[in-house]
């Protein structure tokens, strides 16, 4: 939706407006989207219309007044970053370090020379008021990540929309978030969500989100799940089918949004809201101080994270380790590509909760729909067919290497094993076990010494490398499987799509033969091998993956007191029935 196009809104500006017209009642009818925060939320839809889909006024200058209205956005850009800071340590206490370091990354862009040299220029030249400059400038630097198809480029230029917004607001004096004045139970519906929406906002009063615009590692996203309320996006309508005012129900589980439910579906859901309440409550009970380890069949529960917030949730939650941590978020949470030691120190800190666990990180993922902002080469822009995890590493060695060396330094103090991302072949495992050995004897000539032998796992998440997997755990020393992936190739259905997420979601089953002969590949050569994709983490999928033989999940932190429930009844059914027969 372009810009300047009118709304059915009830908030914008500094506060909430008059009641719009009121929109011509519709039945009740499903829509459907992605879930990108798990739950399930009953309210009413509060229509969220920010200040950057309004127009400004526009208003011509004359030579002496250019210089007033520099000063006016040098004083809007100070106090835009005083707040920020101000977010950042509330975001910080609220949430976590990692969720404050996002509006580190936005004081960076408003710092940047460039910018600033584009507001000047842009005043100079157009001799336009300050408000429509900030307008203008700020557009065409979102342009240049957002038109870009690309998930995580779009993720910056939200960044850059959010700081225009904030300096309008300020050069407007209509500073007040209208999502603090939100009433009870309230679902946000809106074209997207910026990260200064989603944590400045009176979430007591906010029960869900739906947006049309954003993907599961949108700042939103990542916040909604923080803050643990129900967000589903993008949906398969637009904005005008969801009217104002109307009763609505998130099905964070299945996807499915009900507009104007009858009473029935109403208390349906009430009722799976209490029992979902109940059963998690008992899951957690249930499962502390659970250990499934001993024993020769013992199963390890582990966790997939991305940020030290989710090592602090999973280890509360009771894993038995890191089963996955993607590193992704560390990168992207800085304005360039971060020195050894600053990442070398931020992986340390972010670990020390688990320093007696086993962790597996998975080297860093990018290409197709992961990119670097800062990172400016063509190959980060191709295709998910492309240029994508070991292959990119491998072209790349100049961001490869000092992972590696980070890595190798933190296996002298953490129980780490290296994961290879994307293999395909067993000559992605090789190629990066000799750059590992390069990069062991370069230490040790720097007098880094007594570094340990670090475990080499392959990520199989292609065809390519099932069919190739009796070579591949030759070169490996456990394996990983992300069903995520594996599907997604298998079926040729991108599981971010809403179009093709029937051809997604059939694939689950199809991979079930494969799955079942990388266990026994990998088992029969002495190789642990864990599935850590969403299948390990679907309770619907946990017996069958255990009657395979799987002994290691990882799953989403939130998850693992439901499945480490799941496995222990499993467990016990299984002595009872062999006590059974020996009677």
């Amino acid at each position: 939706m372009q810009c300047g196009t009118k709304l059915p809104t009830e908030g914008e500006g500094r506060g909430l407006v008059p009641k719009v017209q009121p929109m011509k009642r519709i039945k009740r009818r499903q829509i459907h989207g992605i879930v990108l925060s798990a739950g399930i939320a009953i309210g009413t839809v509060f229509h969220y219309r920010d200040i950057l889909t309004r127009e400004v006024e526009r208003r011509q200058l004359s030579s002496s007044e250019i210089h007033t209205e520099y000063l006016r956005i040098q004083n809007a850009v100070d106090h835009v970053l005083e707040d920020l800071d101000e977010i950042s340590r509330d975001t910080s206490k609220k949430i976590g370090r990692d969720h404050g370091a996002i509006f580190d990354v936005q004081k960076e862009i408003l710092n940047d020379p460039m910018l600033k040299a584009d507001i000047e220029k842009e005043l100079r030249e157009q001799r336009l008021n300050a408000e429509h400059i900030i307008r203008r400038v700020f557009r065409l630097w979102e342009n240049r990540f957002s038109t870009l198809d690309n998930q995580e480029m779009k993720e910056r230029g939200h960044d850059i929309a959010d700081l225009g917004r904030h300096l309008l607001r300020t050069l407007t004096g209509s500073e007040g978030n209208v999502l603090r004045q939100v009433p009870e139970n309230s679902v946000i519906v809106a074209e997207r969500l910026l990260p200064s929406d989603t944590i400045r906002m009176e979430d007591k009063n906010v029960v869900g989100f739906v947006t049309f615009q954003g993907g599961r590692n949108s700042h939103a996203a990542i916040l909604a799940r923080a803050l643990n309320i129900p967000m589903i996006s993008p949906v398969d309508t637009s904005i005008y089918e969801i009217p104002s005012r109307a009763k609505i129900i998130l099905d964070g589980q299945s996807g499915e949004i009900i507009v104007h439910p009858t009473s029935r579906l109403l208390r349906k859901f009430e009722s799976l809201m209490i029992q979902r309440r109940r059963a998690k409550n008992k899951w957690i009970n249930a499962t502390k101080g659970v250990c499934l380890r001993s024993g020769p069949r013992g199963i390890v529960v582990n966790a997939n994270v991305s940020t030290p917030g989710d090592i602090r949730k999973a280890k509360d939650h009771g894993c038995d380790g890191i089963g996955l941590y993607r590193v992704e978020q560390f990168y992207m949470s800085s304005k360039d590509m971060p020195p050894e030691d600053r990442v070398y120190h931020g992986l340390k800190d972010a670990l020390w909760p688990v320093k007696e666990m086993p962790v597996t990180i998975r080297l860093l993922d990018l290409g197709g729909d992961k990119v670097l902002p800062h990172l400016d080469f063509p190959e980060q822009m191709e295709s998910v067919l492309g240029l994508r995890g070991v292959r990119l590493l491998l072209k790349y060695e100049n961001i490869l290497r000092p992972q590696i060396r980070v890595l190798l330094r933190l296996a002298n103090e953490f129980k780490i094993q290296i994961l290879v991302p994307m293999v395909s072949v067993p000559d992605d495992v090789i190629a990066i076990r000799k750059i590992i050995e390069e990069e062991k004897r370069r230490l040790k000539s720097q007098n880094i010494n007594d570094l340990k032998t670090v475990p080499v796992g392959a990520m199989v998440e292609t065809p390519a490398a099932v069919v190739s997997i009796k070579e591949i755990v030759e070169c490996s020393d456990f394996i990983s499987i992300g069903t995520n992936d594996l599907i997604q190739y298998t079926m040729a259905a991108d599981r971010e799509k809403v179009s093709v997420s029937k051809y997604y979601e059939m694939g689950h089953q199809l991979i079930i033969p494969w799955l079942d002969e990388i266990r026994k590949v990998a088992e029969s050569n002495g190789l642990d091998c864990s599935i850590c994709g969403e299948m390990a983490g679907d309770p619907s999928y946990t017996m069958q993956l255990l009657e395979l033989g799987f002994r290691h999940f990882s799953v989403a932190p939130q998850l693992i007191p439901r499945i480490k429930y799941d496995i222990m009844n499993a467990l016990q059914r299984e002595r009872r029935m062999t006590q059974s027969v020996i009677r």
